[in-house]
């Protein structure tokens, strides 16, 4: 299992790794000159010393949680104005860059047409954005998540980001984004998010009392995330219903 994950990882490394060296060359061979900062090194396929492999459910993950690191999976849920959940999967990814197309692709289409889709900054990355608007989809993304007293970090996180976006004619994706965030219609939109989305998860855990998964496995733990969020919809409707 432990080997299995760095070939996974070292597939995903070895992408980035190319597009970056890729840049590099383009850059000296238009200006003459190397570029600035040490070239990122080249991705290992082997595991790493910290890599850990959990007996009792081999396919979970080490997550960074409010309470430290722990095993975990990660639930995602796509939840409409209604704060209904109209779609939801969960699996052993760390990084949530990977789950916003899934999470898109897991809303049945006999429930309409998408038009737009919100997400916070951990879903934002340039080919999220360009897949989402190829299928006509209007992404919101926050293009970084904004910590107190944290400007290094989000800036190196900001500066990284923009390197990696595709150049278009207007400008680079990020750029975009972030000038349809500030526009007022952007914006409002992107406010429906933390009304909609964040108190489900919320009462899920608050209310329903779900906080971690009974069962092991990939495929299990989908399962039961998925009646975990079947089981707030019914509460959702009840409630919409005597509204």
């Amino acid at each position: 299992m432990v080997e299995a994950r760095a070939a996974e990882r070292y597939k995903q490394d070895k992408e980035v790794y190319g597009q970056r060296m890729e840049k590099r060359d383009r850059h000296e061979e238009k200006t003459g000159k190397k570029p600035r900062g040490k070239a990122p090194e080249p991705p290992s396929e082997t595991p790493k010393e910290s890599d850990q492999y959990n007996f009792t459910d081999p396919e979970s993950r080490i997550m960074k949680t409010s309470r430290g690191f722990d095993q975990c999976y990660n639930a995602q849920a796509a939840v409409n104005e209604d704060m209904l959940v109209v779609g939801a999967h969960s699996n052993a990814h760390v990084n949530d860059k990977q789950e916003f197309i899934p999470a898109v692709a897991s809303v049945d289409p006999e429930l309409g047409v998408i038009k737009t889709a919100t997400a916070d900054g951990g879903y934002f990355s340039g080919n999220n954005v360009l897949k989402i608007q190829g299928q006509g989809i209007e992404p919101i993304i926050a293009t970084s998540r904004e910590k107190h007293n944290s400007f290094p970090e989000t800036y190196i996180e900001r500066q990284e980001t923009v390197n990696e976006c595709v150049p278009i004619a207007i400008g680079t994706v990020i750029e975009q984004m972030n000038q349809r965030l500030k526009s007022k219609e952007g914006g409002d939109i992107y406010k429906k998010r933390k009304q909609t989305v964040e108190p489900v998860f919320g009462i899920i855990k608050g209310t329903l009392g779900f906080r971690r998964f009974l069962l092991r496995g990939e495929q299990q733990t989908d399962g039961e995330w998925s009646l975990v969020c079947l089981a707030y919809n019914l509460k959702r409707l009840f409630k919409l219903s005597i509204a």
